[in-house]
C-alpha cells in the first residue's frame, strides 16, 4: 500500500485528493470574477464531454458543429480594438495545449480575435484585466479545490 506522503507525490493522486483545484473550479471562479467586473461570457462545452456518450448521439453533436478544440469561454464584450475574445483554461501546472485547441486557437487568431490561453484564475484574471485595462478592485473569488468525495465519484 502507497503511504499517504508518497500518494501526495503523485500528481494524479493529489488531484483525486483535492489538492490541486480542476479546471472546473478555475473556470467557474473566473466566471464569478468576470460577472463581479460585468463581463458577461458563456461557456463552450466541447468535445470533452462525449465521454458516455453513444456513436450517434457523438456524430449528431459532431453534425451540429462540435469541435474539438473549441476554447471554454467566449466573453461578451469586445476588446478595447473591438475584436471578440476567448478563453481557454488550463490548470496551474502540467497543462498542455492540445493539437486541436492549438488549430482552432491559431485559425481564430488569423481572423482577429483575441485569444488568452490562461493557466488558473488569477492568470485569467491577470490576462484579462490587461487587455481590458480594467483595474483588479474587486476580491478575487477563491478556488475551491475538489473535496476529497468528489474524487471517489470520479
Amino acid at each position: 500500500a502507497m503511504t499517504k506522503k508518497a500518494a501526495m507525490r503523485d500528481r494524479k493522486t493529489r488531484r483525486q485528493l483535492g489538492a490541486e483545484p480542476t479546471e472546473h473550479h478555475e473556470q467557474a471562479a473566473l466566471v464569478r470574477w468576470l460577472a463581479l467586473k460585468g463581463i458577461g461570457c458563456f461557456a463552450v462545452p466541447n468535445g470533452a464531454h462525449l465521454g458516455g456518450r453513444s456513436y450517434a448521439q457523438a456524430a449528431r453533436l459532431k453534425a451540429e458543429g462540435l469541435r474539438p478544440g473549441a476554447p471554454d469561454l467566449v466573453l461578451t464584450r469586445l476588446s478595447p480594438g473591438g475584436s471578440p475574445v476567448v478563453v481557454e483554461m488550463k490548470r496551474r501546472s502540467g497543462a498542455r495545449t492540445t493539437d486541436g485547441q492549438l488549430a482552432v486557437q491559431g485559425e481564430l487568431r488569423a481572423a482577429g480575435w483575441h485569444v488568452l490561453v490562461c493557466y488558473g484564475c488569477d492568470d485569467a484574471i491577470e490576462q484579462v484585466s490587461r487587455l481590458y485595462g480594467c483595474d483588479d478592485d474587486h476580491q478575487r473569488p477563491q478556488v475551491q479545490a475538489r473535496q476529497a468525495r468528489d474524487a471517489s465519484a470520479s
